[in-house]
């Protein structure tokens, strides 16, 4: 709720869990997962901002000063930011980072990393 760039990622993300969920090849085997980090600096109320964003896919919540995100980071030897998006494969192995940077195209880039792993 605190993070402008991740609020910026959302839509984005929602438009592809919607479009996944409807597509007969990947809807089985394809999942995006959200995480809550530093819930201690959010600036709203977590239900208001579920229901202004149309969260369509599953939130987990990271504990108090964001400490399953900085080990996820020192693990795979990257600076934490924000938005991280990782591309998980069956085995839980993280097979790809994508960046965040307005001059990326989300949707394209998952799709491709996803079916790269299918």
């Amino acid at each position: 709720t605190w993070c402008p760039h991740c609020q910026t990622e959302l839509p984005k993300l929602t438009a592809l869990a919607e479009e996944l969920s409807r597509d007969t090849q990947r809807s089985s085997r394809v999942q995006i997962v959200g995480v809550r980090t530093a819930v201690e600096r959010e600036k709203e109320p977590y239900p208001q901002f579920k229901t202004r964003f149309g969260l369509n896919f599953p939130i987990h919540v990271d504990p108090t000063l964001s400490l399953i995100f900085g080990k996820f980071c020192r693990d795979h030897e990257r600076q934490p930011g924000l938005p991280t998006l990782a591309i998980v494969d069956q085995e839980g192995k993280v097979r790809y980072f994508i960046d965040s940077g307005e001059f990326r195209h989300l949707r394209e880039d998952i799709l491709w990393a996803v079916d790269s792993l299918l």
